[in-house]
């Protein structure tokens, strides 16, 4: 084929979205002999051919990414449905108890609709990726490794249920508000 009859454009598209990565190789292939003339109009064409495959990468890469970020999504959206159906099962059902302490509804007993609000709660939690060991803002640490834990104050704040761990809380605001502020 003469050089003058060649669409220089066309043939650049073809090399650059195929699959040949010697620009050499695909001249042979569409019976092109190397000239200078030649390798002056592809001068440039394997670099465009590298940038072409990587954005091409990229793009292929989000949209896998947004695929499976959908579907997580979706899957959570439907978890954290049923868990709420769940929940407000068992609360229809301790809602719903008649004069002898027997549940009208399934679940049978006290027991197991405590179980249902309990379970929907974990499924919703985890359904939405919120994580038991995690604190409200997503910080993760053992509250042992804290330096006080190791006083005498620490060791009983340690042994404190829940009850007791808050009416230190409220005393230690109480205190607070009587120191003059500075």
């Amino acid at each position: 084929m003469k050089t003058s009859q060649i669409d220089w454009r066309k043939l650049k598209q073809d090399y650059v979205r195929g699959t040949i990565n010697s620009v050499t190789s695909f001249l042979k292939n569409e019976g092109i002999k190397m000239s200078g003339y030649v390798s002056r109009k592809t001068k440039g064409w394997k670099k465009e051919q590298d940038l072409f495959l990587k954005r091409l990468e990229e793009v292929t890469q989000d949209k896998v990414l947004e695929k499976v970020s959908e579907s997580e999504s979706e899957v959570r959206a439907r978890q954290a449905k049923y868990a709420r159906f769940l929940q407000e099962q068992g609360i229809k059902a301790l809602e719903k108890i008649d004069e002898n302490g027997n549940l009208i509804l399934k679940p049978q007993t006290p027991e197991e609709a405590r179980r249902f609000v309990a379970d929907g709660l974990v499924q919703e939690r985890e359904a939405l990726g919120i994580n038991k060991s995690q604190t409200a803002i997503g910080v993760n640490f053992d509250i042992k490794t804290l330096p006080i834990m190791s006083t005498h104050y620490g060791k009983a704040l340690l042994g404190m249920n829940y009850d007791q761990l808050i009416g230190v809380l409220l005393r230690l605001k109480e205190l607070d508000k009587q120191q003059p502020k500075i």
